[in-house]
């Protein structure tokens, strides 16, 4: 119902995706988060790293769902880190969060 007023904007999606990984819910927030992504690729920073986040949870063996030949999740996963690793990159060295870009990179083993 959180999406059905809005279809095509992608913060009704970023917002369920959200509620829905907060909820344990990987599976299904991934595919909210790749549709808020979907709609707009650009200028989404919070749905690349819950992206991150989700994929990431699903390969842990913590939440009992780990395939390590599951394709989607990968593909997803390195999409979701260029975005994010692109997106500090970007940043100039005194802009806001530039500090954090060191400890990005780390973090994402780039």
């Amino acid at each position: 119902e959180v999406v059905m007023p809005q279809p095509v904007s992608y913060l009704p999606h970023l917002k369920l995706a959200e509620v829905l990984y907060s909820l344990d819910k990987y599976a299904l927030a991934r595919k909210y988060y790749a549709q808020s992504l979907e709609l707009n690729p650009h200028k989404n920073p919070r749905a690349s790293l819950g992206m991150l986040l989700c994929t990431t949870a699903i390969e842990s063996p913590k939440s009992g769902k780990s395939k390590q030949g599951d394709e989607t999740n990968t593909q997803l996963f390195d999409l979701s880190r260029q975005m994010v690793l692109g997106r500090y990159a970007a940043l100039k060295p005194n802009a806001p969060g530039a500090s954090l870009a060191p400890l990005v990179k780390s973090w994402l083993g780039a």
